[in-house]
């Protein structure tokens, strides 16, 4: 990522669970920001979006506890104005380091966002998430092709070569149970050298995580003396997993 340039735009997209797009945003970009990184977070659900929501509860429990607790620069924007979002990311990117933006909610996997991204982070969090990559060949056995997804992805890629704009990277992250991992794991990276995307650390999914996020806290908020919370080795594996993935969103190439 160039930091002393331009904002390094991370996009979060999960086909079967839009609040967890939300509740990974949140938590890479408290991350981020104890990394001492200057972030902002966009809601393309407006006013009423999860991430808004988290910030308006989090924004109240500072006041309500008097503690400071890092607090990403939000915007709020619909989801149906392509110009506002646009108009937006052209006055912040020199202003920010990273910009964090989780899919709106509607069901359409086919996101015109994608098109500002740096970083996209495909989430897949269930056994038949793979069919969200790649699909059978039909009238032909055991042969798999690029599910419409995949294709999309691909045309935003040479949109963006072909405009000479940036280079996508394109990270699938598997959010899953550790057995379901593990069996996906194989194929997973063999259809990554075919499809052209990096597969990130597993992060396990915990309730932990989206019971934080109601309160307007993260897992990297617990270290703070003034919320006197103890952090159980659950909760310091999970606050792991996350920073390891914020590395990988951030450096794909590097880890």
């Amino acid at each position: 990522m160039d930091i002393e340039k331009h904002a390094h735009v991370i996009i979060i997209n999960s086909k079967d669970n839009p609040d967890l797009n939300s509740v990974i945003a949140a938590n890479l970009a408290v991350e981020l920001a104890e990394e001492k990184h200057n972030v902002a977070t966009v809601d393309l659900d407006g006013s009423d979006g999860v991430l808004s929501r988290f910030i308006e509860i989090r924004t109240q429990y500072e006041k309500e506890h008097e503690i400071w607790l890092k607090m990403p620069t939000h915007k709020v924007i619909s989801g149906e104005n392509e110009q506002n979002l646009s108009a937006f990311l052209q006055e912040a990117d020199s202003k920010f380091d990273a910009i964090i933006i989780p899919s709106p909610s509607e069901k359409n996997n086919f996101k015109s966002e994608f098109f500002a991204a740096n970083t996209l982070v495909t989430v897949l969090e269930n056994k038949t998430s793979l069919s969200l990559l790649s699909e059978p060949e039909p009238s032909k056995t055991n042969i798999l092709k690029p599910s419409a997804y995949t294709n999309f992805v691909w045309e935003v890629k040479k949109h963006l070569a072909s405009a000479q704009k940036k280079t996508l990277n394109w990270v699938v992250l598997p959010y899953q149970v550790a057995e379901m991992a593990e069996k996906q794991h194989n194929f997973l990276h063999e259809i990554s050298k075919k499809y052209g995307f990096k597969v990130a650390p597993t992060i396990f999914p915990r309730d932990v995580v989206f019971e934080l996020l109601n309160e307007g806290l993260t897992l990297f908020d617990l270290n703070n003396p003034a919320l006197k919370n103890k952090m159980t080795l659950s909760w310091l594996g999970a606050k792991r997993e996350y920073r390891n993935f914020a590395e990988f969103a951030l450096n794909p190439d590097k880890i």
